[in-house]
């Protein structure tokens, strides 16, 4: 890895993987390693998840990329799926694809003051549901087989 920067200050631990297999991944030897860093790019899902595999086959031959000036009917359901899972039925989403895009929204509407105060408190001070930073605990309701099918 001489062209690679390690700015993170995590020891590379294994430089060549070539395979994986739900929560596995294989290095050139055929060693098998159990991904405890799997939530960096596949979360829970597990590498090679057939479902998930399908869903992005089917998505990407129709449609690669839905912006924030045109979109999809499969934008609208997947923000339907993250509302029932995490019970904010009257909420509101927004995808974003990275932190520096969380960082631009955030400061736009600190620019803009539009009414983020409140915006944060509906996320943190209601009695029935967890603030963001517990999102995925127990807490939550465990997503439908509609839901899970839907991926």
């Amino acid at each position: 890895m001489n062209n690679v920067l390690n700015c993170t200050g995590h020891e590379l631990k294994l430089p060549n993987i070539v395979d994986s297999d739900g929560a596995f991944v294989f290095d050139e030897r055929g060693e098998r390693y159990l991904d405890l860093e799997s939530g960096i790019w596949c979360t829970p899902l597990g590498h090679k998840n057939a479902g998930v595999n399908a869903a992005i086959t089917r998505q990407i031959n129709l449609l690669t990329h839905a912006g924030f000036c045109f979109s999809n009917d499969i934008v609208e359901d997947a923000a339907k799926a993250v509302l029932s899972i995490t019970g904010f039925q009257d909420g509101k989403c927004v995808f974003l694809s990275s932190g520096s895009e969380a960082i631009e929204l955030y400061s736009v509407h600190v620019r803009t003051r539009k009414s983020l105060g409140d915006m944060m408190r509906k996320l943190s001070d209601t009695s029935s549901h967890r603030s963001p930073q517990f999102l995925g605990t127990s807490s939550f309701k465990k997503p439908s087989i509609a839901v899970q099918n839907s991926l």
